[in-house]
């Protein structure tokens, strides 16, 4: 267990992978989420592992945070971990390290600007809806 955010600098000390894909929803949600290790891992230099055919494994790719895997059956992973370049492995974790903190953590302008966008949409009006047997 740990406190966020305050334990995340412990978690991931000494990790140079974080598995990023989440697989619980295969085929539906875990194929179009975006989750939380792809951006605490990248800030303190985890590369993700995630699996292609995702918005996981093409955000990774695109942003250049880690590897996309082809699926995620255990054969793959364990070929992938027995083929690593620990340079490789070393200059790509460098490279995390020198990005800027705003490609993984939002500004307090970008936070309140996001809560506004969230807080303007509008809801429907539940006074004027009437519910079966009830009345306004």
């Amino acid at each position: 267990p740990y406190q966020w955010p305050q334990g995340l600098a412990e978690a991931y000390r000494g990790v140079h992978f974080v598995w990023a894909q989440e697989l619980s929803w295969s085929g539906h949600n875990s194929d179009w989420l975006l989750p939380n290790r792809i951006y605490e891992g990248s800030y303190f230099g985890a590369l993700s592992l995630c699996v292609a055919g995702t918005e996981t494994g093409k955000a990774v790719a695109e942003r250049h945070l880690g590897h996309v895997l082809a699926d995620s059956q255990h054969q793959t992973l364990i070929h992938f971990v027995r083929n690593l370049d620990r340079k490789e492995v070393m200059e790509k974790q460098r490279v995390l390290l020198s990005r800027p903190i705003s490609d993984f953590v939002a500004n307090a302008d970008e936070a309140r600007n996001l809560v506004q966008r969230v807080l303007s949409v509008r809801k429907p009006d539940t006074e004027s809806v009437e519910l079966q047997g009830t009345q306004k």
